[in-house]
């Protein structure tokens, strides 16, 4: 497992959400994993819209900040990069659910459909062939 140091921790925390999102997508690659937060069933949110949204960070450390409020009593639980392409994301297509990534305690997260988020994690794992 992967660590992230506190400093780093510290300062992506505070980049504006398309920087988050971009930090996400290439860390994900990089390590191959994703964590969520999980207590007998999956953390899940809502965006102002009301649309449901199942909430996705690039590094157990990034997601056990969050764990508190709704989300205490969750433990960081790793999503393998191969889970999250060939099953979480199709699944919360079919499930009308968008995909929260990099939630953080003050921006909330980056909501994106998730045909959206498994392409552009495709297309960073070309890069790495």
């Amino acid at each position: 497992m992967k660590q992230v140091h506190p400093k780093e921790l510290e300062e992506v925390i505070k980049l504006p959400a398309p920087d988050r999102y971009q930090y996400f997508i290439n860390t994900v690659v990089d390590w191959e994993e994703a964590w969520g937060l999980y207590d007998d069933g999956w953390a899940m949110s809502a965006s102002e819209n009301g649309d449901r949204v199942f909430p996705l960070w690039p590094a157990r450390a990034y997601a056990e900040a969050c764990v508190e409020g709704e989300w205490s009593g969750y433990s960081a639980e790793v999503i393998t990069l191969e889970d999250l392409l060939v099953g979480l994301l199709p699944q919360l297509v079919e499930d009308g659910v968008f995909p929260g990534v990099f939630f953080t305690p003050d921006q909330g997260s980056v909501d994106v459909k998730a045909e959206q988020l498994r392409n552009d994690l495709l297309e960073v794992c070309e890069d790495y062939e």
